[in-house]
């Protein structure tokens, strides 16, 4: 999610400087000029004092410009003139183009789009900006020696730090001219998606005082915990200064905040574990008065000793407010901590006590939040620098399972912290711009995203908000001023928007810039729009305003809420087991639908859990799910659970923010594949993300522990399976082992040649609990097979080809991924179908076999399918990209097995499309 605002670039201009033609209303959007800017998004719109203008830079869309001609990349617009004037270097008015008209500046050797950011030399060596670069979101102003300062990223929108090193520049406004700074490193070298430095989502903000960039929050996916903090930068010395703050008092019970919360999320997750087993009533009762109660009771003593210090501790200033409400919040922690222990202790568990416990663990973070002496870690926060308390202000921001809706201050000359505690704030929201108002003293900020309730596929869906505030700092005290609408009435266009940053001059009156799209071949327009911002609405506040701090969670979506599946019917087992006491032998059979599915998984296995009876699906893309949440089914009872709250990084495509999220879980941004396995030494489950290597346990229901990974991932060549000595990860020249205790990967040895790596869907691994070793498949391209299959001996450490002896039969097989195998027919079993017949190969006679299991389900055969072998039960378990279930019983003195893998009409039809 890239900035949300009212998709308005804003700058205040004085009311009484418009010309007299121009009449604008209160609070009303009006257009002023059309077309004279070109179609711009994601500029760099900024006031200039000293001359009593605004100026705008870059983020001219690339490619879809009225035939008259683009402007130049940066202009200017006077208060009363209605018009937008180029900005030309020195001496290149007149060359370059009329001050109205269109461009006729040096081209680019290499055009770029509106998703690139470039800086280079044009054709006749002028260091410029191309016109398509968006800048709205890396750049930084010193209105005081009028420079503009930009940090280079690489994708649209993201404040992406990508790459070993950042180029730094400066624009002189009064020389009109660039100066290239130099290259600067991160701030910390923590690689993460394709190697490289990201740090997603950080907000910009200029400090006068020290003169340097702030850049606050933002998501680091390969950090352990995606953050590494609030950081300054020197734009002319290129020197990174960490905002380090600390707190005496604060920080002793901030630690002691987060080990209660741990222990009160540990204790849900393992009653929930008994919960899902649905057990007669006397084993459920002694098993909840284990470990559950136990661990509950050290919760409740831990959160009950926190309340007492923190109602003890001696604070100063803003730190006496904020232990007040940490207070308030555990005092009320700790009342339904005790509900939950009470109960549990008592032997029982319901969905009541569940939801009990699960509010307590949220309402200690809460608490925990209040002890922080800086901010938390967050993505799309709002900033602003504040002239007359010289402190530049935050307020939100999103974690990824809530919207923040806090408002701090970072005083510039103290180079410290404090956090404000207003009556009423704007409701929580990610992405708002905030700016000053300099007429008025007081900061504003407009728009932003909030959550909607409705679940969405691929990626989250965040409803634009288009309420009005202003701080007054001094007071802390938010006020409303209007809900401003927007519509450009023009039905010939596609889509119309104001899309650009938020910046205020002299006055009240607001600038809009918009542009309007009217499909691909007729082009793009913009166009500028004003509006006089009226007095504040106590009112307004009242109604929309909501308590100083509060958080929005994405658990308003009830998929990703663990207490809507809690509150589903529990279930037994005396209807699973009797369904599958009734299966056809050697049949793909659906299961009845459970109640409360979890939401739709695509493109990715799934893993059973012979120990704890239940298994994991865990993957996401285009059209499934990306939240990091752990999709569990309990086979048992046919029920359905996740562990956590569903977190949202980002979304799928170069520059999202995937990684590991502020909870320190790997995302689920793209399609898993075979990214993930389970260890069969350790019961836990190892996922390889663009974050590195992340364990998950079960029993704790939560990720637990982050490490680098030893190679360069990528979603479509890692590939993972779990042995008896660890779990192994193959990708391109590269084949290790993770020993999960140790924590540490070690490579494994091989001779010749490693099979190459194609595509998510175009490789298999299978562990062969019998010889043990791992079967590896692997295709020449995505569409081109080789039949060929690879043995790795795990007891021998060696590499070495198969060869089938029908290995030119079965070179029609691409989308082999999903490979088991099965022990009692020592076969490994494939979601591949030839002539209506289940594929597989045989290891003892070396050779592919087609099985008389059909295809009788329409999920089956595609690379949607997961498959799990079943001990317990003596079955096969098969979940599809819909989350519906299949199971298979096999009978192998029915089973008929022939070698014929030769393409039947179908799959030969299938291959000449290829």
């Amino acid at each position: 999610m890239k900035r949300i605002v009212l998709t308005i670039a804003v700058l205040a201009i004085s009311a009484a400087t418009l010309t007299a033609e121009t009449t604008l209303e209160v609070n009303t959007w009006t257009p002023v000029t059309k077309q004279d800017l070109g179609a711009r998004e994601n500029a760099a719109v900024i006031w200039l004092e000293k001359q009593n203008k605004f100026m705008v830079i870059c983020g001219l869309r690339g490619g879809f410009q009225d035939a008259g001609g683009a402007p130049f990349e940066i202009q200017t617009f006077a208060p009363g003139d209605k018009a937008w004037k180029n900005y030309f270097p020195e001496g290149k008015e007149g060359l370059w183009g009329t001050k109205d008209g269109p461009s006729k500046a040096p081209k680019f050797k290499s055009v770029g789009d509106q998703f690139s950011y470039i800086c280079s030399m044009d054709t006749e060596k002028n260091r410029r900006l191309e016109p398509v670069t968006a800048v709205s979101d890396c750049f930084a102003f010193d209105p005081l020696a009028e420079k503009v300062y930009i940090i280079l990223t690489t994708h649209h929108g993201h404040n992406e730090l990508e790459g070993k090193r950042l180029p730094l520049f400066s624009y002189d406004v009064a020389s009109r001219a660039w100066k290239y700074l130099g290259d600067t490193p991160p701030p910390v070298d923590t690689t993460s998606v394709y190697g490289k430095v990201k740090l997603g989502g950080t907000s910009i903000a200029f400090d006068p005082i020290n003169k340097q960039m702030l850049f606050l929050g933002g998501h680091c996916p390969g950090a352990p915990k995606g953050t590494v903090g609030d950081w300054s930068l020197s734009p002319e010395s290129g020197e990174w200064t960490q905002l380090t703050v600390s707190s005496g008092v604060l920080d002793p019970l901030f630690e002691k905040a987060v080990t209660a919360k741990t222990a009160m999320r540990d204790a849900m997750a393992y009653a929930r574990n008994v919960f899902y087993k649905s057990l007669p009533a006397t084993e459920e009762s002694k098993l909840m008065q284990g470990l559950p109660a136990q661990t509950a009771a050290q919760a409740v003593t831990l959160v009950a000793a926190l309340l007492a210090e923190v109602n003890a501790a001696k604070g100063q200033g803003w730190e006496k407010d904020a232990l007040s409400h940490a207070a308030q919040g555990l005092d009320t922690a700790l009342e339904k901590a005790t509900v939950a222990a009470k109960d549990w202790a008592s032997g029982t568990v319901t969905a009541e006590t569940l939801k009990a416990a699960f509010d307590a663990a949220w309402q200690i973070d809460e608490a925990a939040d209040y002890l922080r002496s800086t901010p938390g870690p967050r993505k799309y926060a709002s900033t602003a620098y504040d002239v007359l308390n010289q402190s530049v202000m935050l307020f939100g921001g999103e974690h990824g399972d809530f919207l923040y809706s806090d408002t701090w201050a970072y005083d510039c000359v103290k180079k410290s912290w404090r956090r404000l505690f207003p009556d009423k704030a704007p409701p929580p929201r990610a992405g708002a711009s905030m700016f000053w108002l300099p007429s008025r003293k007081a900061l504003c900020l407009m728009g932003g995203g909030t959550y909607v309730t409705r679940f969405t596929y691929h990626n989250r869906s965040y409803a634009t908000l288009n309420d009005c505030w202003t701080l007054d700092t001094a007071s802390g005290k938010w006020s409303a001023v209007a809900e401003i609408t927007f519509d450009i009435d023009d039905k010939k266009a596609r889509k119309a928007g104001l899309k650009c940053n938020f910046t205020a001059g002299t006055g009240d009156v607001i600038l809009g810039l918009a542009y309007k799209s009217y499909g691909y071949r007729k082009g793009q327009a913009g166009n500028t729009w004003m509006l006089k911002l009226g007095s504040n609405d106590d009112a307004l506040t009242a109604k929309l305003g909501v308590p100083g701090n509060a958080r929005l969670y994405l658990s308003i979506v009830k998929e990703y809420n663990p207490a809507w599946y809690d509150a589903a019917p529990r279930g037994d087992h005396k209807k699973p087991a009797a369904f599958l006491a009734g299966l056809q032998a050697n049949a793909w059979t659906p299961v009845p639908r459970a109640p409360r599915p979890c939401p739709q998984r695509d493109w990715g296995t799934a893993l059973f859990d012979a120990k704890r009876d239940q298994f994991y699906h865990w993957t996401g893309g285009h059209m499934a799910d990306p939240a990091t949440i752990v999709s569990t089914y309990h086979p048992g009872i046919n029920r359905w659970s996740i562990p956590f709250v569903g977190e949202y990084m980002g979304g799928g495509g170069k520059g999202s923010s995937k990684g590991i999220s502020f909870n320190g879980r790997p995302d689920c941004g793209n399609h898993t594949y075979l990214n993930y396995a389970f260890d069969l030494k350790t019961d836990k489950m190892v996922c390889l993300s663009s974050g590195g290597t992340s364990i998950y346990n079960p029993d704790r229901r939560d990720f637990e522990a982050h490490l680098p990974l030893p190679f360069n991932f990528a979603q479509y060549y890692t590939k993972a399976v779990g042995t008896r000595d660890g779990v192994v990860a193959w990708d391109r020249g590269y084949l290790g082992i993770l020993d999960v205790e140790k924590r540490t990967w070690t490579k494994l040895p091989w001779e010749g040649i490693l099979p190459n790596t194609v595509h998510g869907d175009c490789n298999s691994m299978a562990y062969d609990s019998k010889r043990n070793c791992i079967w590896m498949g692997s295709t020449k391209t995505f569409s081109q097979g080789t039949g060929q299959m690879w043995k790795y001996d795990m007891t021998a450490r060696a590499l070495s080809k198969a060869n089938p002896k029908n290995i030119e039969s079965a070179k029609w097989m691409t989308r082999i991924r999903e490979s088991l195998y099965v022990p009692k027919l020592d076969l490994v079993l494939f979601n591949i179908f030839n002539n209506n017949k289940q594929v597989a190969y045989d290891p003892a006679g070396n050779r592919w076999v087609t099985l008389n299991i059909p295809k009788s389900q329409k999920g089956l055969g595609g690379v949607g399918i997961a498959m799990m072998r079943d001990p317990k039960r003596d079955v096969i378990w098969s979940v599809d990209n819909g989350q519906r279930m299949y199971v298979l019983k096999i009978d192998p003195k029915a089973l008929e097995i022939t070698e014929d893998i030769r393409p039947g009409p179908e799959e030969e039809r299938k291959g000449k499309k290829k």
